[in-house]
C-alpha cells in the first residue's frame, strides 16, 4: 500500500498556482499509484474559498475516485467543512472533523483524524489527552494525521508563526516511541528534513511542507512523502514537485570586478530556466564606478530578464575612501611578490570579493 502525505496547501482561487499545485498532487499520485492521500490540515486558505472551490473540487477529485483521500481541518480552515459536505461525486474524498479524533480503516491502515481545535480563552488542547484516549486493537499500522507545531527535544519550530503554542503544540516526547507508527504532520511550511525520527534515528512521522510557496522566504522545490507499507512495515521517500516556488539568489558587486559581476548576473539569467521557480534577486556589495551608472547598467540586464524574476533589491554603494586606498595598497604589495600572474590575479579577485562581503 502507498501513502501519499501532504498538507499546507492554501487553495484560494480556481486556476490559480495553488489550484495547479493540487492538480499536480494528484497527478503524483496517480503516476505512483499511490492508494491514498493524506491533506494535514490548511487545504484551504480560509472558510470562504471552501465554499466557492466547492464545486470544482467535486470535479476534480472524482477524476482520482481510484484514489482514497483524507483531509484533516488545520486552523486556517477549521470551520471550512460543514458537516454532510461532499467534496467529490465519487465519494472517495472524506474529512475527518469528528471531535476530538476520528478513525477510519483502510485495508491495509488505520487512520487516525486528529482535527484542528480552536483555543477557548486560555485553555489550551493537549495533543497528549487527545493520544491517550485513542484505542485501537488492530495490529495494522496506524497513521495519525494532524496539523501543529512539534516542540521540544532536537525540533524547534517556534517564532515562525507568531505564538506557536496556540497552533496545536505535539510534544516530541509523547511522539517518538508513541504506538502510532506515522504522524502524516502539517503547518510548517519549510523544513530542510522532513522526517522526525525518534529513538534509534526510526522516522516516526513527517512535515511535507507547502506543495507551493506561500510566502516569499518559502524556497526552493516543494515536495510530497510517500509512505510505502509492504508486510507492516514503512519505507519513506520524497518526490519533489514542479510546482510553484520561490528561489533567491544574492549578487555581490565586487570592487575593480564590476563587469565580471555584470557578466555573471547576465550569464546567471540566461541559464534560468527551472521549471515553476520565481526568482528573488537582490544586488549588493561595492563598486568604484559611479552608483547610477552601475544601476543603469544592471537595468540593461534586467529588461531582458525571464518574465519569473522579481525585480531586485539594489542595496550596493560606492567604497568609501579609506577601502579604495587598503585595495590599491594590496594590489601594490601584491604586484611586487614573484609569483605567477594567474595566482595574482586570482588574490586580488579574492581579496575584493571578501572585503566587499563582509563590509
Amino acid at each position: 500500500m502507498k501513502i501519499l502525505h501532504t498538507a499546507d496547501i492554501h487553495l484560494k482561487e480556481y486556476g490559480d498556482e495553488r489550484w495547479k499545485a493540487l492538480e499536480k498532487i494528484l497527478k503524483a499520485a496517480e503516476e505512483e499509484k499511490v492508494d491514498c492521500i493524506t491533506i494535514a490540515g490548511d487545504f484551504f486558505d480560509k472558510k470562504s474559498q471552501s465554499d466557492i472551490l466547492r464545486n470544482p473540487l467535486r470535479k476534480l477529485f472524482s477524476k482520482f475516485k481510484d484514489i482514497k483521500i483524507f483531509i484533516v481541518p488545520g486552523n486556517h480552515d477549521a470551520k471550512a467543512f460543514p458537516k454532510g459536505v461532499l467534496l467529490s461525486d465519487a465519494d472517495n474524498v472524506q474529512v475527518l472533523t469528528r471531535q476530538p479524533f476520528q478513525i477510519e480503516e483502510e485495508n491495509e491502515v488505520v487512520f487516525i483524524g486528529v482535527p484542528y481545535q480552536e483555543q477557548e480563552g486560555e485553555i489550551i488542547p493537549h495533543f497528549f489527552d487527545i493520544l491517550d484516549e485513542i484505542r485501537i486493537n488492530s495490529q495494522k499500522p496506524k497513521v495519525l494525521i494532524t496539523h501543529g507545531t512539534i516542540v521540544g527535544g532536537p525540533y524547534s519550530f517556534t517564532g515562525g508563526f507568531g505564538e506557536e503554542e496556540r497552533y496545536n503544540p505535539i510534544h516530541y516526547e509523547d511522539i517518538k516511541d508513541s504506538f502510532i507508527d506515522y504522524f502524516a504532520l502539517g503547518h510548517i511550511h519549510q523544513i530542510r528534513n522532513p522526517f522526525i525520527t525518534g529513538e534509534g534515528n526510526k522516522i516516526v512521522g513527517g512535515y511535507p511542507g507547502s506543495p507551493v510557496s506561500i510566502a516569499e522566504d518559502e524556497t526552493g522545490k516543494r515536495r510530497v512523502i510517500i509512505v510505502e507499507i509492504k508486510k507492516s512495515k514503512m519505507s519513506f521517500s520524497e518526490k519533489e514537485l514542479d510546482t510553484f516556488h520561490w528561489l533567491r539568489e544574492e549578487l555581490t558587486i565586487v570592487p575593480y570586478y564590476e563587469e565580471e559581476s555584470l557578466n555573471k548576473l547576465r550569464a546567471y539569467l540566461k541559464n534560468f530556466k527551472e521549471k515553476g521557480a520565481h526568482l528573488i534577486l537582490n544586488i549588493g556589495g561595492y563598486t568604484i564606478w559611479e552608483e547610477r551608472e552601475l544601476k543603469r547598467r544592471v537595468e540593461g540586464i534586467l529588461e531582458k530578464a525571464p518574465k519569473n524574476v522579481k525585480k531586485p533589491l539594489i542595496g550596493f554603494k560606492t567604497i568609501e575612501k579609506e577601502y579604495e586606498t587598503l585595495i590599491q595598497d594590496f594590489f601594490r604589495k601584491l604586484d611586487k611578490q614573484k609569483i605567477g600572474e594567474e595566482l595574482r590575479e586570482q588574490s586580488k579577485r579574492v581579496f575584493c570579493r571578501a572585503l566587499a562581503e563582509v563590509k
